[in-house]
């Protein structure tokens, strides 16, 4: 007989459970972090690698091509734009490729920016045989674009006074589900997005997982129009250096120009990336125990997280200390997804140990700590600094121990340097603490500079 009593009520939807009833739901929650945070083990690390390498392949087989994006003139200035600086001028590039999603398969259009400093002697223009190096910038949470024809916006004044700025192209790409911006002294304020359907993809989970996928894709169309004679833009870029890269971005920037160092380093072909700087605070490590502990708080405190649905019930006053980004990524896109697959209400119900495997790999997808970013074996010559990584000690959106454990695990190999300053999330603002966090910036990139 088909019995006409209720299903009882499901935890995860009914917006009537209690955060008491919802604590007893989940269980012992403490040996559960314990398991989900300890040091990755060597399997788990090697799962990894092979994750990585897929998307090698997968992105390659891509082909992706760059293209010139179409604007509509009623949306903003030609493409590309050509911008006076002093008596000669910079050209703007709005670019875009094709691009797949890893995991479903989806395709959408990836946009870009890619900015030509102004030739030396405007006459002569750029020659064949001057190269310059490549900037691939990773820019933080929101808008990528160029201020004023001098790239990074938002523009960081430590790159607008850098001496060197016009001896390197800067590559940019966007994130998913991020627009393109060009403004100036012309056009005030313009805004290019290039269709409304690429916000319905993806958007990426601020870790530096996918991010580092599109940037890598976009990297290789770049290199595809430098070096390929069919490609629709060879030509444009012919004073680009392909065999000098450099990665750098800060805040969420700052995870994939981590990740594609150690991605490179494990790539099956020759090394491309030549150094990385991350210049405010980002994130290695999400292994720390000071994120296992903000979680303990949270389940203790919340019970669940309400802005990842179907979560709807309100939650009460939040727990007196603070919690950095890095926590709610954890607890959003790992913690809850993994109460979520355990559960008995689950409705993709999976194993524990199946989904313990999967959280963890989930934290060691944007670890770059617990890997190599330079080859051991082949390390880079004496006295050169190939990682620069910049973090404030007051800094209250990314901890500062992500970059104190990953100094810890570099400290002995002589090729990276690390630089606290007193200051947050950001340049600093004391002009004498500016300056030199300026300088070592500056003399970082000279290393790379023609």
């Amino acid at each position: 007989a088909i019995s006409n009593q209720p299903s009882p009520p499901n935890p995860f939807t009914d917006p009537n459970t209690t955060y008491q009833q919802f604590k007893l739901f989940i269980g012992n929650y403490d040996e559960l972090l314990d398991e989900m945070f300890a040091p990755p083990e060597l399997i788990l690390i090697e799962d990894v690698k092979a994750e990585w390498a897929a998307r090698e392949l997968f992105n390659k087989n891509l082909n992706p091509v760059l293209s010139i994006t179409e604007l509509a003139p009623e949306m903003g200035p030609p493409n590309p734009i050509l911008h006076p600086i002093g008596n000669s001028f910079a050209k703007i590039y709005h670019v875009s490729h094709i691009m797949m999603d890893f995991e479903t398969g989806q395709t959408f259009e990836h946009l870009g920016i890619i900015r030509i400093p102004p030739p030396p002697d405007p006459e002569l223009g750029w020659e064949a045989t001057t190269k310059l190096p490549i900037i691939l910038y990773n820019h933080w949470t929101g808008r990528v674009g160029t201020h004023n024809g001098l790239g990074m916006t938002p523009t960081h004044t430590w790159f607008e006074n850098y001496a060197n700025r016009d001896k390197f192209i800067q590559i940019m790409p966007s994130w998913r589900g991020n627009c393109i911006s060009f403004s100036s002294d012309t056009y005030p304020q313009w805004w290019f997005r290039k269709r409304t359907e690429f916000d319905d993809i993806n958007r990426g989970d601020n870790t530096g997982n996918l991010d580092v996928d599109d940037s890598l894709v976009f990297l290789d169309a770049f290199l595809d129009a430098v070096n390929n004679p069919d490609a629709p833009l060879y030509g444009e870029f012919s004073m680009a250096d392909p065999d000098t890269i450099i990665c750098m971005g800060g805040s969420r920037g700052g995870a994939p120009s981590y990740l594609q160092k150690v991605r490179d380093n494990y790539s099956s072909h020759d090394s491309l990336i030549d150094g990385a700087l991350v210049f405010v605070g980002s994130t290695s490590d999400f292994f720390l125990t000071e994120i296992r502990d903000v979680c303990e708080t949270y389940l203790e405190n919340y019970g669940r997280y309400v802005e990842n649905p179907p979560f709807t019930t309100p939650p009460p006053p939040p727990p007196s200390e603070h919690f950095f980004n890095d926590d709610f990524v954890v607890i959003r896109f790992v913690l809850d997804r993994f109460l979520e697959d355990t559960t008995e209400f689950a409705p993709h119900q999976i194993t524990r140990e199946i989904a313990m495997h999967t959280a963890r790999k989930r934290l060691l997808l944007s670890s770059s700590k617990y890997f190599d970013f330079e080859n051991p074996f082949n390390p880079p010559p004496l006295g050169t600094t190939t990682l620069l990584f910049i973090h404030g000690v007051n800094d209250m959106t990314v901890r500062v121990e992500q970059s104190q454990s990953l100094d810890s695990a570099l400290g002995g190999w002589g090729w990276s340097d690390y630089y606290e300053h007193s200051y947050g999330h950001g340049d600093p603002a004391d002009q004498t603490i500016y300056e030199e966090y300026r300088d070592k910036i500056h003399l970082f990139l000279d290393q790379f500079a023609p």
